[in-house]
């Protein structure tokens, strides 16, 4: 009690003594200085002189100040927002990244709503929630490894994120802001109302020199603004990085990536079927070619064995699936899938849908002079819609690179000069060529397409761009077989005979408390 009656003694003296001193030593002067200026001025017929210089005196200040206002806003969102803290994955499927955009969206819609750090647990479960729906799971469908996994990998991602991004984060201790907490909520007003006295106190103090507080003023309003810019926005981002965390790792969880390690991860069945070896780091990237029959597959296959291989090995053949061992530069490994020709049965169309689903990229022969493309449409209907299943939402497709074949034979055949423009076409094969193109793009929707001619009797055409194409995609097409790796060690851990390990372990643990 003595202590608060000192410091209400203390500001009493502050508030009778001091600051009525100030006023009467600074501030009554000046305002008599101009009082006597005002009269002086329209004595003499100065009003509009005065009015203009006073206009032009303001601008002189105002100007500046807000370009360097701007000039400090812009540096500042560039620090806080020239590169997100969180984005999708690589490894994620093309519905996966569709669920992150539309959390994003959410996101923004929540913080636009309030963004205090109070609301961040309510805005954190609906972020999970959002995800789960979006994987058509229910709220908290995981297991208890699963969600311990969850609340470790937020923790860790968020606490890399702070270390990288938010100044002093790995200074302030959490009882450093217990007691900011516990100082706010018995003294908060209390603090404000001296400090906002104190700040008065010292502007006026200042007016001894009124060229140097006009300054200290402008300065002090613009580090204030920009101050309070910098520490919202880097809150904001911090706030959103979270939820983006959240949003994340959730969709990690409801894909099933939670429910294996990463020592968990084998080579993928089918590239087991290719080799009969099982070494993770060595599986090659599976490029499968499909197409018509006659639309020059195994054309294109020879021609590429021969650029591309440092060493060409044949494995066993399955179920007409021919699979050809090479590598790309660098000793690459590479499997060449040469699949059947597209007939119009169903056993061959099925048989080639699950190559093309399981490949890393998918290299997609069409025949240039050949009009119909049923066949075609079929399976790429298929392929579609076996991405679109619930169960496969989580499933990265390849990339499909369409091949023009035998564009030498479009109209008008005799022409066939190299190297075609087709970029900018002039002749009339280039426009045949390009409008060829387009057109098959378009219809089969497919991710690139390049012309090609590998004709015996005319000069080659388009191989090395099919090659360049297969060397620039490698890192997405390894991004697709992990993504492949991921989803078939879902749930290896669950099988009987994990839960007979543990229920061993748990057995043996029992037994000897009871000995």
């Amino acid at each position: 009690m003595g202590k608060k009656k000192t410091e209400l003694h203390w500001l009493s003296r502050l508030s009778a003594g001091t600051l009525s001193l100030t006023i009467i030593g600074f501030v009554f002067p000046v305002l008599i200085l101009v009082a006597f200026g005002i009269i002086a001025i329209i004595e003499h017929g100065y009003t509009i002189h005065f009015a203009i210089a006073l206009l032009i005196s303001v601008l002189v200040v105002a100007i500046p100040r807000w370009f360097m206002q701007q000039a400090m806003k812009k540096q500042i969102d560039e620090m806080v927002d020239s590169e997100a803290y969180v984005v999708a994955s690589g490894e994620w499927s093309e519905q996966e990244k569709q669920v992150w955009q539309d959390i994003n969206n959410y996101i923004e819609s929540l913080l636009s709503h309030t963004s205090d750090w109070v609301h961040m647990r309510q805005h954190s479960f609906s972020v999970a929630t959002l995800v789960a729906k979006a994987f058509n799971k229910k709220e908290l469908d995981f297991t208890v490894l699963e969600g311990l996994k969850l609340s470790e990998e937020i923790s860790r991602r968020y606490r890399v994120i702070l270390k990288e991004n938010i100044p002093a984060s790995d200074l302030v201790k959490v009882s450093q802001i217990k007691w900011l907490y516990d100082v706010n909520e018995r003294y908060g007003e209390r603090v404000i109302k001296y400090g906002s006295l104190g700040k008065k106190i010292w502007r006026a103090s200042r007016l001894v020199n009124p060229a140097s507080a006009v300054v200290h003023e402008i300065r002090g309003k613009i580090m204030d603004s920009v101050t309070a810019k910098f520490s919202e926005s880097l809150q904001l981002n911090a706030k959103r990085a979270l939820l983006q965390e959240i949003a994340a790792t959730c969709i990690e969880l409801y894909s099933g990536r939670f429910s294996f390690d990463e020592n968990d991860i084998e080579p993928s069945q089918i590239s087991a079927d290719d080799t009969n070896c099982l070494a993770a780091d060595l599986e090659p990237l599976r490029v499968s070619v499909v197409g018509q029959v006659s639309s020059g597959k195994s054309s294109l296959i020879n021609a590429l064995k021969e650029e591309l291989v440092a060493e060409v090995d044949i494995l066993p053949a399955t179920d007409g699936v021919t699979v050809y061992r090479c590598s790309l530069v660098d000793d690459v490994p590479l499997h060449l899938i040469d699949t059947p020709g597209l007939d119009g049965n169903e056993k061959i169309l099925s048989m080639v849908l699950h190559q093309t689903v399981q490949s890393d990229l998918v290299i997609w022969l069409l025949k240039a002079n050949q009009s119909s493309r049923e066949l075609d449409n079929r399976l790429k209907a298929k392929f579609e819609t076996y991405f679109q299943d619930p169960e496969n939402l989580s499933h990265k497709k390849p990339l499909l690179i369409g091949v023009l074949n035998q564009v030498d034979k479009l109209n008008p055949i005799s022409d066939w000069v190299l190297p075609l423009k087709l970029e900018n076409p002039q002749t009339a094969k280039e426009k045949t060529i390009a409008a060829a193109l387009r057109y098959n793009s378009e219809l089969l929707e497919l991710d690139r397409i390049l012309p090609l001619s590998i004709s015996k009797n005319r000069p080659h055409y388009g191989l090395e761009a099919i090659e360049s194409e297969i060397e620039n995609l490698f890192d997405h097409a390894k991004n697709v077989q992990k993504n492949r790796q991921r989803n078939e060690a879902k749930g290896k851990n669950s099988g009987l005979k994990n839960q007979g390990k543990r229920l061993f372990n748990a057995s043996k643990v029992i037994a000897k408390n009871l000995v």
